[in-house]
């Protein structure tokens, strides 16, 4: 049955209205979110500054309790976080590794509930030389086997420190994959 020619133009005039509603509507309701309602923007997670980009998993307890309980207790769930005391590894007694291959000395050690991978070498005289020192941001891994450790520049990218912490025979400190090699 073929529709006359008026009621064609009616028809598609309808089409495009709806069409026009519908995209109307759509971006009406995508400028009602967080970021433009002040309302639902007081109640929403915000990250900005050198954690942008990072949603720390305790902020999924809050509507998640049961699955964040059970997903916390994983090697998985403890893969990644920012380093504190109980995800750190041992930075009190046996907190010294000496590589031969490099010639350098770390130490690891937490001050001012900061951590920190210190690095040195000795000059002939036996005094320290060739001092670096970094501030240690985030853990990778959950400690089952073992810990690496990163640190974020002040352009905000992260970095892997040289030496990570291995739990094999009571936990000890060795150098990471890759940084055991010495460069010419």
């Amino acid at each position: 049955m073929l529709l006359p020619f008026r009621n064609k133009v009616a028809i598609a005039v309808a089409a495009v209205g709806l069409s026009i509603v519908t995209l109307i509507v759509g971006y009406r309701a995508s400028h009602t979110s967080a970021g433009h309602n002040p309302e639902v923007a007081k109640n929403s997670l915000v990250i900005s500054g050198s954690d942008v980009g990072y949603v720390d998993s305790t902020a999924c307890a809050g509507c998640h309790r049961q699955i964040w309980d059970t997903y916390r207790e994983t090697g998985m769930g403890r893969s990644w976080s920012r380093i504190r005391a109980e995800a750190a590894g041992d930075f009190e007694k046996k907190n010294t590794f000496y590589h031969p291959a490099s010639d350098r000395y770390y130490k690891m050690y937490s001050a001012g509930g900061k951590y920190y991978q210190r690095r040195h070498q000795l000059d002939r005289d036996g005094k320290e030389t060739n001092v670096v020192e970094s501030e240690i941001d985030y853990v990778v891994g959950s400690g089952n086997h073992a810990r690496n450790y990163l640190r974020r520049t002040p352009e905000g990218r992260l970095v892997e420190l040289p030496v990570a912490w291995y739990s094999e025979k009571g936990g000890y400190w060795a150098m990471n994959p890759g940084f055991d090699n010495v460069v010419g």
